[in-house]
């Protein structure tokens, strides 16, 4: 309740969630990791919030690394079409 009380009162206008547990709390339907990753979602308030691996698991896994850095320029491209007014 803590995090949804201050999504509410800072009304960010993108999220990037790091890490497996993110989707488990913003998203009801089960999906797996895989099958979310690099998505835009909706949550409350009709903010996009996209998910990736967290930075730890990608330094266990290196193979991933090139899919998290698409996830983030994916993040650049969205930051930059909310703020490109203001």
């Amino acid at each position: 309740t803590y995090l949804f009380r201050q999504i509410k009162y800072i009304k960010p206008q993108l999220i990037l969630a790091l890490g497996f547990t993110p989707p488990k709390v913003f998203l009801e339907n089960k999906f797996t990791f895989s099958s979310i990753r690099g998505k835009l979602f909706k949550i409350k308030g009709n903010i996009p919030i996209l998910f990736t691996y967290h930075p730890n698991y990608m330094l266990k896994n290196p193979a991933i690394k090139r899919l998290v850095w698409e996830d983030l320029q994916t993040f650049r491209r969205l930051y930059e079409e909310i703020f490109k007014g203001s």
